[in-house]
C-alpha cells in the first residue's frame, strides 16, 4: 500500500468510529425527545428537531457503510471500490453540508421558533393527554410555568395547572402569585435544544472536514491505482 492508501485507510477508520459515535448521539436525542419523562417533543407540538436528529443519524449510518467501503478499497487497492467510495462520499458530504446549514438557519431564530411551538402546544393542553402530561412533568421538574409566565395559562384555560404550583402549595389556584413558579419554560427548553444542537453541529462539521480530506486522498489513491495498471 502506498502512502495515500495508508492514510486513506486510517482516516476512514477514524470516520467510521466518529460516525458510530454520531449515530449513537443522534439516536439518543431522538429517543430522549420521544420517550423521556422530561420530554419536550410533545410540548413542541411537532417533530422538527427530532427530524433533524433522525436525518443526522441516517447520514451517520450511510457514512459508516461508505467508510467501511473506503477501508476495503484502500486495503485491497480496488479501483472499483474507490470509485464507488468517491461518488457516494461526495453525495454524503453534500447532504451533511445541507444538514449543517439547517442547523445554522434554525439557530438564528431558535428562541422565536421555540416560543411559537410552545405557544401552539399550550392550546392542546386540554384536548391532548400526551401534551398535558409533557407540560406537567416539565413544569414540575424545572420549576417553570407556561412559555413566559403563569398568566398565559390563566388567559388560555381560565385557571393555572397544579404543576405550576410550588411544592409547598400543591393545591394553589393562582390567586397568590408567590405560590406559583414565576419563571417561564421557554428559556429552559431553548437551553436544552441549543446544547444538543451545538454538539450535533460540531460533530457534523468535524465529519465534513475529515471526509473532504478523504475525498482528496481517495482521488490520489485512485490515480495511483490507474498508474499501476497502466505501467503493469
Amino acid at each position: 500500500m502506498g502512502a495515500s492508501q495508508v492514510v486513506l485507510f486510517v482516516l476512514n477508520f477514524v470516520v467510521f468510529l466518529a460516525a458510530v459515535a454520531s449515530l449513537g448521539f443522534g439516536l439518543y436525542i431522538v429517543f430522549e425527545t420521544a420517550f423521556d419523562d422530561n420530554d419536550i417533543g410533545e410540548m413542541l407540538g411537532g417533530t422538527n428537531f427530532q427530524i433533524i436528529a433522525m436525518v443526522f443519524a441516517g447520514v451517520a449510518v450511510v457514512v459508516i457503510l461508505i467508510s467501511f467501503a473506503g477501508c476495503c478499497g484502500a486495503y485491497k487497492e480496488s479501483t472499483f471500490l474507490v470509485v464507488i467510495y468517491i461518488v457516494l462520499l461526495t453525495v454524503v458530504v453534500a447532504l451533511e453540508i445541507a444538514v449543517v446549514v439547517m442547523f445554522v438557519l434554525y439557530g438564528t431564530d431558535i428562541e422565536e421558533k421555540t416560543e411559537d411551538w410552545l405557544g401552539d402546544s399550550m392550546k392542546d393542553y386540554s384536548s391532548d393527554s400526551d401534551v398535558k402530561n409533557a407540560w406537567d412533568k416539565f413544569q414540575a421538574k424545572f420549576d417553570c410555568c407556561a412559555v413566559n409566565n403563569y398568566t398565559e395559562w390563566a388567559e388560555l384555560l381560565g385557571s393555572i395547572p397544579s404543576s405550576c404550583c410550588k411544592p409547598a402549595f400543591p393545591n394553589c389556584n393562582g390567586s397568590d402569585r408567590t405560590e406559583l413558579y414565576e419563571k417561564g419554560c421557554k428559556a429552559t427548553v431553548v437551553d436544552k435544544i441549543e446544547d444538543n444542537m451545538d454538539i450535533l453541529m460540531y460533530a457534523g462539521g468535524a465529519l465534513v472536514a475529515i471526509q473532504l480530506l478523504c475525498l482528496l486522498l481517495g482521488c490520489c489513491a485512485l490515480n495511483s491505482f490507474r498508474k499501476d495498471v497502466k505501467y503493469a
